[in-house]
């Protein structure tokens, strides 16, 4: 596979003389802006090339109904699916870990410094104006949890002075209902956007049922020509069946015994090992934005937020053959904070944020000590912090160095450099280079998890810290945009689950500070609009991402890290209002467990197909097929995923 997309890439450099200069009805759109990287809107060929924007225009065209199906396609990015829709998916970048992976909704973290990974699944799109992702560590601007990267969804405004209402169904395999609508208005000093969706499906597999609501809105008003207060809140609802891994049985050693993809006959690939288990989450946010002019030379902007997360697992199965018992876990996660940022004379930004995480869990199960089986934990972590980035501008290059200091009173004090440098030897060619430091934040339930016999939670981790540098070169003109990335990374008290005792197949699990981590490789994007009509969109990413554990010598390929991943795009539209949109994506070969041990997962590649046909301004439909041949595959062991899936979809605009 790998030489097919080297001969394919040959063969798409070979097609770069064709341009528009050949076509009379050439229309040129502005050129992206991206804000995550500086915090502050830059030209997106002016910056890095570890970053990469999604805009609203895309999500339309591609029909992405949640942020999980937005980055899939992303240079360098792998989603860890656990099911069909409403299932767990996480988020890697590089093959980092999904708690190294920062997850921002207007530049707010939505899960907390301290309160683990997202589940994308439960994000839907009807609000989302763009979606920026830098590939690589940025804790200098936002905070823990960035080694990996940084998602930002940045969500809607309006734009039109007239009302326009929104309005959309889907319909797909598993009995999938998607609604979703919006409204929005902008009339004299107020900005209106407001924005809903239920999504509904039987699920896949057995007890894998969703149901979630979705409800955003966002009100602005402009208090004179440059100042503007604005206020945005969004709320989801959840409840999903949760099956557990595929599990059929134990083996001699009392290990469990899952369904090989060669043997998914239409039934086996389906058996749930909790039939019963359900899952309720609930999601708050709520976030007060003040921007203005201090003086004429500096801008403040500051937000007050609140993030609330309610979850309720209960799982009523017993089954002694598979030691499985009934438990119960209740949680209800705060997070309150404010940012401020000035933007001041010559390039110069300052800023403050103070965050306070809130944990309280309530969890029951049959291994718990205490005399009802119960345990509450109550914690609460307050984290403050001050950053600096100064732009310094020369014929031809740019520097940006920046640095915070981070300090927290649970695991102390942070301080973290980083400095950028862009050096445009033309108009069209550019090379830039960042090297910083970054660190991920133990989580509540790594810290404190109680002692439930099999695992629990260890007070004594210390952050994670890492090193990494990209460098890369850009070429852009009014056809065609290559990047070619550079990257290295290296994680120093990796926090890894392992057993207390790795003979005894009975040991408790605790997290411990045990890896050192290093990846590196190479990224390569490339987008070329051949024809006014045609386009296509290519990256590949290769990584090499091993670990040496503590006490053990050699290094070793980390577990779930395939070397290679690989998208194509092609776009055509064979009239104005008709459209055809195919994809192709390839995934290397990877391992259940560290050095190439535990359980193959295949490679695998999909193939996709769009059509769209937009009948008028007020009128749309599409028909999508995904994974057009079949292919049985999965992301992690013991969770089957879907073959073809069939979708269709109709949209109203008024």
């Amino acid at each position: 596979m790998l030489k097919l997309i080297l001969i394919y890439l040959f063969f798409v450099f070979s097609c770069f003389k064709l341009s528009y200069s050949q076509y009379e009805d050439t229309v040129k759109e502005p050129k992206s802006v991206f804000i995550s990287l500086t915090r502050r809107p830059e030209p997106v060929k002016n910056l890095l090339t570890n970053i990469s924007v999604i805009e609203s225009k895309e999500i339309k065209q591609h029909n992405y109904t949640n942020v999980s199906e937005t980055l899939d396609n992303i240079t360098g990015i792998d989603i860890g699916k656990y099911g069909s829709l409403g299932a767990q998916t996480s988020v890697r970048i590089r093959n980092s870990t999904s708690e190294q992976v920062l997850v921002l909704i207007n530049g707010i973290p939505l899960k907390g410094i301290s309160l683990g990974s997202a589940n994308l699944s439960e994000l839907p799109t009807e609000n989302i104006d763009r979606i920026e992702v830098i590939n690589g560590p940025n804790s200098v601007l936002y905070g823990a949890n960035a080694v990996g990267g940084v998602v930002n969804i940045i969500t809607k405004k309006p734009e039109s002075t007239d009302p326009v209402f929104e309005y959309n169904i889907d319909y797909s395999n598993f009995n999938t209902q998607i609604f979703r609508c919006q409204f929005e208005l902008q009339k004299d000093i107020i900005s209106t956007f407001i924005s809903a969706s239920n999504q509904k499906s039987d699920g896949f597999r057995k007890n894998s049922m969703y149901d979630n609501k979705n409800f955003y809105f966002f009100i602005e008003t402009d208090l004179n020509r440059n100042n503007k207060l604005s206020f945005t809140g969004q709320y989801s609802y959840s409840k999903v069946g949760v099956p557990g891994p595929n599990i059929t049985g134990l083996d001699s050693s009392w290990k469990p015994i899952y369904t090989p993809i060669d043997k998914y006959d239409g039934y086996t690939e389906l058996i749930a090992q909790t039939t019963n288990a359900k899952q309720i989450d609930t999601e708050t946010l709520l976030n007060l934005t003040y921007e203005g002019n201090l003086f004429s030379e500096i801008k403040l902007n500051t937000k007050l937020f609140t993030t609330i997360n309610d979850h309720d697992y209960n799982q009523p199965d017993t089954d002694f053959v598979l030691f499985l018992n009934s438990e119960s876990t209740k949680m209800n996660n705060k997070t309150s904070g404010l940012d401020l940022q000035l933007d001041l004379p010559s390039d110069f930004i300052l800023g403050c944020t103070l965050h306070k995480d809130y944990y309280d869990s309530w969890q029951y199960s049959a291994y718990i000590t205490s005399v009802d089986q119960t345990t509450t934990t109550k914690k609460d972590s307050m984290n403050t912090a001050l950053y600096c980035q100064k732009s310094f501008n020369f014929s031809k290059l740019k520097l940006i160095p920046g640095l915070r200091y981070d300090t927290n009173n649970i695991f102390g004090t942070q301080i973290i450099p980083r400095i950028m440098g862009i050096l445009s030897l033309t108009d069209k060619l550019n090379f830039s280079l960042s090297i910083g430091k970054s660190f991920r934040a133990p989580t509540f339930d790594e810290l404190y998890w109680p002692d439930t016999g099999f695992i629990r939670g260890n007070p004594e981790l210390k952050p994670e810290t890492s090193y990494g540098y990209d460098f890369g070169t850009e070429y852009n003109d009014e056809t065609k945009t290559i990047k070619l990335t550079y990257f290295r990374r290296e994680i120093s008290d990796q926090i890894r689950w392992y057993p207390i005792d790795p003979t005894d197949l009975y040991s408790p699990w605790i997290p411990s500070n045990v890896d050192i981590a290093i990846s590196d490789g190479l990224e390569l994007y490339l987008h070329h609009d051949i024809t006014p009509k045609l386009n296509y969109t290519v990256n590949w990413a290769y990584v090499n991402n091993i670990l040496n554990k503590k006490g053990e010598e050699g290094w070793q390929l980390a577990a779930y890290s395939p070397k290679n991943n690989f998208n194509l795009g092609l776009e055509y539209y064979l009239l104005k209002n008709i459209n055809f949109i195919f994809s192709i994506k390839y995934v290397d070969k990877q391992y259940s467990a560290d050095n190439e041990k535990g359980i193959k997962l295949p490679e695998y590649t999909l193939y996709n197909l769009q059509f769209t046909h937009m009948i008028n301004h007020f009128l749309e439909y599409f028909i999508k097929i995904e994974n057009i041949t079949d292919t049985r595959y999965i992301t992690r062991l013991g969770y089957p995923l879907p073959g073809r899936i069939y979708s269709t979809g109709l949209k109203i605009k008024f």
